[in-house]
């Protein structure tokens, strides 16, 4: 209790003295700003006067430069034609290398699909079931595995 007795009785003391170090420095500031204002001002009105002639010494020139960007962006696209057909018939032609080396594979598969069509003829009817039960998914999965490669490489030849 006492503590705060002192605390309180400090700051009774001290807000006089607060508010007379308050005055003190509003004084200073007031003082400082007076002999400031002036320089700010004058600065501020001779950068705005700047910033406006470099403003209409630009405007000619960036106006220009749209102009010159759209027609550059056109050249950009003529030059790069050339390059994009030769990427897309090198593409063409290795997608067509690949049908050609998938088809023997693929013929093999389908041979080998053949026979094993064949012999389940001559196996009973659960065995049949059975069959394919096993071959349906592995039939799918490969399947669909080819239907996805073929997708991606006809996806990245006809992107272009």
């Amino acid at each position: 209790t006492s503590i705060v007795a002192d605390i309180d009785a400090l700051k009774t003391d001290l807000e006089p003295k607060r508010a007379a170090l308050k005055e003190v420095i509003d004084k200073h500031i007031a003082e400082y700003r007076a002999q400031m204002d002036p320089i700010i001002a004058e600065y501020t009105a001779k950068h705005t006067q700047d910033m406006e002639a470099l403003r209409v010494k630009l405007e000619p020139i960036v106006e220009q430069l749209r102009t010159k960007v759209a027609t550059n962006i056109e050249e950009t696209k003529t030059a790069m034609l050339p390059i994009l057909e030769s990427v897309r018939n090198k593409l063409s032609e290795r997608m067509e290398q690949l049908k050609e080396m998938a088809k023997p594979y693929v013929n093999e598969y389908k041979e080998m699909l053949k026979q094993s069509y064949e012999q389940a003829q001559t196996i009973n009817a659960d065995e049949i079931s059975a069959l394919r039960e096993k071959i349906t998914p592995l039939a799918q999965e490969i399947k669909a595995k080819l239907e996805s490669i073929f997708a991606a490489v006809l996806a990245t030849v006809n992107k272009s």
